[in-house]
């Protein structure tokens, strides 16, 4: 997303289910703050996806091989990434 940095404001909204309307409503017309967190890390470029590195494949098999993948992975590695995943650990 090249152009978000431009963006005065992004609302992403992630398995809405029935009441998706109400609380987008909700957030635009600032009757509720949107203090949810991400279920998943969003990298800056797809290059940054650490298990393609790791991954190989033989006679219809595919193994993954490597050391630290998912979120840490880029905390580790010092990867900057656009949106990161809050785990519920880090949430005091």
């Amino acid at each position: 997303m090249p152009w978000v940095s431009s963006a005065s404001i992004l609302l992403y909204s992630w398995l809405g289910g029935s009441e998706v309307g109400t609380a987008i409503f909700s957030v635009i017309f600032e009757v509720a703050n949107p203090s949810g967190k991400l279920p998943l890390t969003f990298l800056s470029k797809l290059d940054d996806i650490q298990a393609f590195k790791f991954l190989s494949s033989g006679a219809g098999v595919v193994v993954c091989g490597g050391d630290i993948l998912g979120y840490r992975c880029y905390e580790v590695r010092n990867i900057e990434v656009a949106f990161p995943l809050v785990p519920t650990s880090a949430i005091v």
